[in-house]
């Protein structure tokens, strides 16, 4: 083929070289198509290639993402605990924003200064509540009886729930994400001020390392199924009475004011809540 090629180009300056070019250009075809039958069958043109790149990349990382030892580690079970103040709208109604976010500093120092005690770490504070996680669930519980019986019936304290899940959950930074950290903001919601809820899972968790009672099942927002709720059972000491206005725990013998409605006598921890209790005592007393 090359010497056809080489003989029609030695023609075009002799007669009939008009021709000759003709049977070069035909020959040169020739050439060009022999060359692509030669290429490997299935081949794609290059471009095609780096599309097939392009579209495996993606799935790539996302499973190096997913199945890298580090992320493998972290999805252990961890017990969750979730804290807050019980009335705390109430208490910012009452003594005004200021007042209310000193307590909740308070608050959120005093559990973290019970929190190397227990093996804990705090993983976030969101206003009037503390997220806390800890790998061992009974020291979480002992934890939140501390924080319930300590801080939430102290004098002038307010009332303080807690709620506890375990389940698993995965690290990233300095935050945790997983259901099971919803699941324990759930159940502190459920309860009221003065409790500990958790769910069966840490319930079976803690063992008999403490006393619970049963509470039913619970539905909560985002989640198939009802869940088993337990309540703690606390050692605490005799409970104080709370001011109807602020739900602010008062010791009786420090009391600011006292009113007795309907045969029930109320202690105040100041006199704008006692006046608030005056000008309606229906929107307070039960």
């Amino acid at each position: 083929m090359a010497i056809g090629i080489a003989i029609g180009y030695t023609g075009f300056e002799k007669p009939g070289g008009f021709v000759q070019l003709l049977f070069f250009v035909f020959m040169v075809a020739v050439l060009v198509a022999g060359l692509r039958q030669d290429e490997p069958s299935g081949s794609a043109p290059a471009y095609s290639d780096l599309s097939g790149v392009r579209a495996l990349r993606p799935g790539a990382y996302s499973a190096s993402m997913t199945t890298d030892g580090s992320a493998r580690r972290e999805a252990d079970t961890q017990t969750f605990l979730f804290a807050d103040l019980a009335g705390y709208t109430a208490l910012t109604e009452a003594h005004g924003d200021e007042h209310a976010a000193d307590e909740a500093a308070e608050f959120c120092e005093a559990v973290r200064g019970l929190l190397p005690d227990h093996g804990a770490e705090e993983v976030k504070a969101i206003g009037d509540a503390m997220l806390v996680r800890a790998s061992d669930p009974a020291q979480a519980a002992g934890l939140a009886e501390r924080i319930v019986c300590g801080y939430g019936a102290r004098h002038r304290g307010l009332g303080v729930r807690v709620g506890l899940h375990t389940g698993t959950a995965v690290r990233r930074g300095d935050d945790w994400f997983g259901s099971a950290v919803n699941v324990a903001s759930r159940v502190a919601d459920a309860a009221s001020a003065g409790e500990v809820l958790c769910t069966e899972a840490t319930r079976e968790a803690i063992g008999s390392a403490v006393p619970v009672r049963e509470r039913g099942q619970r539905t909560f927002k985002n989640l198939a199924r009802p869940v088993a709720i337990y309540e703690l059972v606390l050692a605490r000491g005799p409970e104080l009475p709370i001011d109807p206005v602020c739900r602010m725990a008062i010791d009786p013998e420090r009391a600011a004011e006292r009113r007795l409605h309907n045969g029930v006598e109320y202690c105040f921890c100041s006199d704008r809540c006692a006046a608030a209790f005056d000008e309606s005592p229906e929107a307070y007393w039960a």
